[in-house]
């Protein structure tokens, strides 16, 4: 059972996930945008990736980048005790957003 369902007084977990999903808002998308999932997200079913796969079909200022792993919520890098510093979404990001500043120049 998902926790937030019950905090914010949500019916269902498809209540929760129909008010509360990002999807709801893409279609306010009007400047480039980098969309980034895990397959193994704990949070986002299997069935919900279709949903960037096919904005990204439809706007040519789009990227979408899906992983095997990397979980939920910038893609927890190291050990438990010890986690890194910078995060495989924060180096990702940083090399993406590199790559478009040389291209573009």
């Amino acid at each position: 059972m998902n926790p937030f369902r019950r905090i914010f007084g949500f019916r269902s977990v498809e209540e929760l996930y129909r008010n509360d999903s990002s999807a709801n808002y893409l279609a306010n998308v009007s400047v480039p945008i980098v969309l980034i999932n895990a397959r193994d997200d704990p949070l986002v079913h299997p069935d919900m990736l279709n949903i960037p796969q096919a904005f990204v079909k439809t706007h040519k200022n789009s990227l979408y980048i899906e992983t095997e792993h990397g979980g939920h919520l910038g893609y927890y890098d190291g050990g438990y005790i010890l986690p890194r510093a910078v995060t495989w979404l924060d180096r990702t990001v940083v090399s993406l957003v590199t790559a478009l500043a040389n291209n573009s120049q």
